[in-house]
């Protein structure tokens, strides 16, 4: 009887506290752990996430833009999985977050959630064809690190005229793709300093698997022994190299001479000239 009474309580009418995302977030049954309140918090316009499987990073991402669909009015945010599955499952995530009564509409064909306050959450794969044409207020890519290089660069223009927020969340995947460059190179976004000084600097957090409780060091360790490339990518969040390539990164960014304007800098005095 106990079973049948949490199932029923499931679909009892909950009352979300929608003053605060981590409140909104425990309101509607789960509990935020460090990463997860930092997610749903984030007030930069740029966030990247890189964190350990299984820890609830898109739990968390598609609670925020169900968060912001609820407590704002005529916002479209856009989330980007690389599958149509893996999309549907998002926005299944951020579904759970609501109300049937704060929903206006939820149609599981074209995978779009309409809300009361005029706003709206579209969940579509990850390709060129399937994003160009919209504008968007909040982007939200869920295994940024399995999605192409030029998927990026199509959504970029979608926040330009809305002034619109971007996060990316995956964990590694192979190293060179727009993710870990993002990750690596783009400047971080310090929360004591002014907007204004480090305009879309990226707010970057890292979590591997200790920083979840729910995560079996059993379950790790067995993967560790078995393939420690494997466990380093998907507990470490370690980028790692791709060991069919013929160089790697490493041994191609060593090749570069710091100050060399060109190669033939670096080609000996006696053979320049067939150069020119």
């Amino acid at each position: 009887m106990t079973d049948l009474a949490d199932f029923a309580e499931s679909f009892a009418p909950r009352e979300l506290d929608l003053g605060d995302p981590v409140r909104f977030f425990e309101s509607a049954g789960r509990q935020a752990d460090e990463m997860q309140a930092q997610v749903l918090t984030s007030p930069a316009q740029r966030l990247i996430v890189n964190a350990s499987r299984q820890s609830g990073k898109s739990e968390a991402a598609a609670a925020r833009g169900a968060y912001r669909c609820l407590t704002r009015r005529d916002q479209t945010v856009l989330m980007l999985a690389p599958t149509q599955r893996q999309a549907g499952e998002l926005l299944a995530k951020a579904r759970r977050s609501c109300t049937f009564g704060q929903l206006k509409g939820w149609d599981a064909t074209t995978l779009e959630m309409r809300f009361a306050t005029g706003s709206r959450i579209i969940a579509v794969p990850a390709s060129a064809e399937s994003v160009a044409g919209y504008a968007v207020d909040e982007l939200i890519i869920d295994e940024a690190g399995r999605v192409p290089d030029s998927l990026w660069e199509t959504c970029q223009p979608m926040l330009a005229a809305t002034n619109g927020t971007a996060v990316l969340i995956s964990t590694p995947y192979l190293s060179g793709g727009f993710f870990e460059m993002i990750w690596r190179d783009e400047p971080a976004w310090d929360r004591l300093r002014p907007e204004s000084e480090q305009p879309l600097a990226w707010h970057k957090l890292r979590y591997d698997w200790t920083a979840c409780p729910r995560i079996s060091p059993l379950v790790v360790d067995e993967l560790r022994r078995r393939n420690e490339r494997a466990a380093q990518r998907d507990f470490d969040c370690r980028f790692i190299e791709d060991d069919t390539l013929l160089f790697s990164r490493s041994d191609i960014e060593a090749m570069y001479v710091e100050g060399a304007e060109d190669w033939s800098d670096l080609v000996p005095e006696f053979c320049r000239e067939s150069l020119r």
